[in-house]
């Protein structure tokens, strides 16, 4: 990951700030990266009413973040997600998933299992199949039932294996 944030902090600034997509995810990679001065340069203001809905989301999404990891309030993060997740389109699947999954999680740590449930069972058709899998699997660990998700894990591996050969993903590691 260190060197698509090398990449990206490389592109011209009028490059990376005139667009925002661009803009949104160089913040949200720095963000992730612990530079979160970055989010000084989320300004709304300064693009077209279409392109505004990407900055603020990137903005409830640094907030839900912080309510996340930093404060533990699970309660307001999964408020703010989910307005992030309103706000964002089809066309930022990689910051949607990435929202979603911080969601589900801010719903388990809150306690509601039975929303935890609903939004793993309920995969938004544009998420990472692996990655529900894995987090399916977690749930399942977490609730005492092993045996589902060891066949769970299983069929991933075997499918994974099946597809990747000895190089799979890095995100399966956590498998």
């Amino acid at each position: 990951d260190y060197l698509f944030i090398h990449f990206i902090n490389q592109l011209p600034e009028e490059v990376a700030h005139g667009n925002a997509t661009l803009l949104a995810y160089k913040v949200w990679i720095n963000i992730m990266a612990g530079n979160f001065e970055y989010a000084s340069l989320l300004v709304p203001e300064n693009f077209k009413n279409e392109e505004k809905n990407i900055i603020k989301g990137i903005q409830l999404a640094i907030e839900a973040y912080m309510l996340f990891y930093q404060a533990g309030d699970f309660k307001t993060c999964i408020k703010t997600c989910e307005t992030v997740l309103n706000l964002l389109d089809a066309k930022h699947q990689a910051m949607w998933n990435m929202i979603q999954f911080m969601n589900i999680i801010a719903y388990r740590y809150h306690g509601d299992a039975k929303k935890t449930k609903e939004c793993l069972k309920n995969k938004p058709h544009q998420s990472n199949d692996d990655f529900y899998i894995m987090n399916q699997a977690d749930f399942e660990i977490e609730m005492g039932c092993l045996n589902t998700a060891l066949e769970k894990l299983d069929r991933l591996i075997e499918n994974t294996e099946r597809i990747y050969g000895d190089s799979p993903p890095v995100i399966l590691s956590f498998t």
